[in-house]
């Protein structure tokens, strides 16, 4: 069963980069609802989204499946989404929705899998971190990266994104920094494979980082496979 979820997300990976690049002419913007860090096209394919735009329902879900919770992905906006445009008419959305329901994990086998090290009770509180009013992203931030520090494959994906774009950088309290962003792409593939294959091709290509800088960061990302705890150096 693991292998096959795996399968259908990787499938979903080969496509997210294509998906960012053929969204960048949608227009408007709405706020993200339960998802920690949209960007500004993901942001754009919402409004289209909630107006019943299946094309931009299904394209939003794609591109949010690699910062689902993948220990709750009946919960995740990936789901919602997928879910909509399946309802909705899309084919294609229909055949990842009956794939993800018919191999699921059960959360136990999610957890033990993504959430090492008892990551998922971190993980929970930031869930209801995020439904405050107002949203201490300080300290989701600072809850993301204690349960990267011990592996969860969510909090390194989330932490990718938010050193890795501006605008989710400016939001919870850090500076840019693409070098930082690679690395942890990187680590979090070591981990776990090429689940999250999407975020390499994103923050690691040659418009993000140098030659010597994706060297630095494959060289840091091996080593914390043995020392994790030294993760912290990168915040």
């Amino acid at each position: 069963m693991k292998n096959h979820i795996l399968l259908l997300l990787l499938a979903l990976s080969a496509c997210s980069a294509e998906t960012t690049a053929g969204i960048q002419n949608m227009t408007a913007s709405s706020p993200a609802r339960t998802h920690l860090n949209y960007t500004v096209e993901q942001k754009n394919l919402l409004a289209q989204a909630e107006k019943g735009n299946v094309d931009a329902q299904y394209f939003l879900a794609q591109s949010l499946f690699e910062t689902a919770d993948l220990t709750r992905i009946k919960e995740s906006d990936f789901y919602h989404w997928m879910k909509k445009a399946a309802d909705n008419g899309h084919e294609v959305a229909q055949d990842v929705l009956a794939d993800t329901e018919a191999d699921a994990m059960t959360s136990q086998e999610a957890e033990d899998w993504f959430a090492p090290n008892g990551t998922q009770k971190i993980m929970d509180e930031i869930r209801l971190l995020a439904q405050q009013t107002p949203i201490d992203y300080r300290k989701i931030r600072e809850k993301l990266q204690q349960a990267a520090t011990l592996q969860n494959y969510m909090a390194l994906s989330h932490l990718t994104v938010i050193y890795g774009t501006a605008e989710n950088a400016t939001v919870y309290g850090v500076k840019t920094n693409p070098l930082t962003a690679c690395t942890l792409a990187l680590y979090n593939n070591h981990l776990y494979g090429d689940v999250n294959k999407g975020h390499l091709d994103v923050y690691c290509n040659g418009e993000k980082v140098t030659n010597s800088q994706f060297k630095q960061a494959e060289q840091f990302s091996e080593m914390l496979i043995k020392h994790p705890n030294r993760l912290s150096e990168l915040w």
